[in-house]
């Protein structure tokens, strides 16, 4: 979550008290469509946290306990600075966090100004998690050159964007193409089941709706290429049994390229369906 904080100040009620659900009562504030929020309480502080059911979590509002009893309020952007979707997160939420803070200090009670300043109580630490991923190598350098991210929770596109937004570091540096494999879907043999898979670098797709043997086709295109494609050029323009079209020794993709496997993919890509959500 980006440190993009707006600190408020609250006077007269501790942080349990204006995290109770009568702020809504008393100020008759309403979400934006496709918004909904959770509270939650953390270690020294109250969070309501928001999310957008297609761009995922966007921020949240701290309420956090002062020494003197007031009550502190902050909020704070999802994201990644130097992510593009953190724009869109912010704009989604930044006025609405503004606005309801105000309004919450509105129901409450302001620090009179003269009280003086208040400084910053130490930021909340976000929830730490593990998110299992996969480095795909190059069969011939071993240079990395795409990156799986398994996403069990995945089940809508906000879900996506979750993971997306928590791995963006991890991709960003890479820079290689990275794509988030959803939780298998439907029933049979896994081989057979599809997943929704995101592809979020260098460029954002659709979500698409795969088979394992789809979209290891797909992943094929960047393993074999990465520097066979110079060195079987070359070797098509000696052998003109390649140039007319000789099927021996050729793969699947563009008619002379090497079906080389030395990473089961398959099994790969069933092994992340089937981990348990």
């Amino acid at each position: 979550m980006s440190d993009s904080r707006v600190h408020r100040r609250s006077a007269r009620s501790g942080a349990e008290h204006s995290a109770s659900p009568a702020w809504k009562s008393k100020t008759g504030f309403r979400l934006p469509p496709d918004v909904s929020f959770e509270k939650q309480r953390l270690a020294d502080a109250w969070a309501y946290v928001f999310r957008h059911r297609v761009l995922g979590e966007l921020g949240r509002i701290l309420l956090q306990e002062l020494d003197d009893g007031r009550c502190h309020i902050s909020c704070e952007v999802v994201g990644d600075p130097s992510d593009p979707m953190t724009t869109q997160w912010a704009t989604i939420f930044k006025p609405l966090g503004l606005e309801l803070s105000r309004q919450m200090e509105a129901a409450f009670g302001a620090t009179p100004e003269e009280v003086g300043p208040v400084d910053p109580p130490t930021r909340v630490p976000e929830a730490k998690g593990v998110i299992e991923s996969k480095i795909i190598p190059c069969e011939r350098c071993g240079a990395v050159v795409a990156m799986l991210i398994f996403a069990p929770k995945a089940t809508d596109p906000g879900r996506f964007e979750d993971y997306a937004c928590k791995m963006y570091p991890q991709y960003n540096r890479l820079n290689v193409p990275a794509w988030i494999i959803g939780p298998a879907l439907g029933e049979g043999p896994l081989i057979d089941r599809p997943a929704d898979v995101l592809k979020v670098w260098p460029a954002r797709e659709p979500i698409q709706r795969l088979p394992p043997a789809q979209f290891n086709s797909l992943l094929d295109q960047f393993v074999t290429r990465h520097c066979h494609l110079t060195l079987l050029s070359s070797q098509m323009l000696a052998d003109p049994r390649r140039r007319a079209g000789d099927s021996r020794g050729s793969g699947r993709f563009l008619g002379w390229l090497p079906a080389t496997r030395p990473i089961n993919r398959h099994q790969l890509l069933q092994a992340s369906l089937n981990r348990p959500g």
